[in-house]
């Protein structure tokens, strides 16, 4: 890695006007960084595509709406970096997180991502989300990881056929084959919860779609004859 390696920042937006810009505003402080934002406009009615415009050096592009996975595949084929990270459009980065993170991809060449701690945040009328939530937790989402460009070769894109849990079925590929990941052990991400986020929607939608991802985990492991710890882990 050198000093001058390009980050695609890749955020998927539909309808997150609210939140948008604080989002784009937290992956422009990550300082000493040469950085690509590509944000990816999923059928938005809102104006979040405008929004985003708005910003210097940064790249918009528009689909109709077909869900988060199919929005950060999208961003993932027009990347150019050698790191790829993620950030939705109502969450936040803190100050050094993509630093923090290279630092110690760089300490471990066999290294291919890195996590990094998350704290959920309620969101309360009039503020914009100081870390008042839960306890921090390991964040193995796609606003907690920076990954080489090759870990997605040897993965994949995300499954677009889930609309809710494609981040997490990803990660099941990525342990199935032996990607290994390090972390950085500090709360470097905020999950603005605010009533309304996609994926953590107590629908129907939701459970149909773990169970999707766990019948094609298990056939898959199944067929491969590989054991069930790629599930275990992410289940933990």
């Amino acid at each position: 890695m050198t000093a001058g390696s390009l980050i695609s920042c890749l955020l998927p937006v539909h309808n997150g006007a609210a939140y948008l810009s604080e989002a784009i505003a937290s992956i422009l402080a990550q300082t000493r960084m040469r950085l690509e934002i590509i944000v990816v406009d999923d059928g938005s009615t809102d104006g979040s595509a405008e929004i985003a415009a708005g910003f210097q050096n940064v790249q918009v592009v528009r689909q109709s709406q077909s869900g988060v996975a199919a929005a950060r595949n999208a961003g993932l084929r027009l990347a150019r970096g050698d790191y790829i990270a993620f950030l939705d459009a109502d969450d936040l980065w803190l100050g050094g997180k993509l630093a923090a993170q290279l630092a110690l991809l760089r300490q471990d060449a066999a290294a291919d991502l890195c996590l990094t701690l998350v704290r959920h945040v309620p969101m309360i009328p009039g503020t914009v989300g100081a870390p008042l939530g839960d306890a921090p937790r390991l964040g193995r989402l796609m606003q907690c990881l920076l990954a080489r460009r090759a870990a997605f070769d040897r993965v994949g894109l995300l499954d677009d056929r889930t609309r809710t849990r494609a981040d997490q079925d990803w990660f099941i590929r990525a342990a199935e084959k032996g990607l290994i990941e390090v972390v950085v052990p500090e709360v470097l991400v905020l999950r603005r919860l605010h009533g309304q986020n996609h994926s953590l929607a107590a629908d129907s939608r939701v459970e149909d779609d773990f169970l999707t991802i766990v019948k094609r985990t298990l056939d898959r492991r199944r067929r491969e004859g590989l054991s069930l710890r790629a599930i275990e882990q992410w289940s933990a």
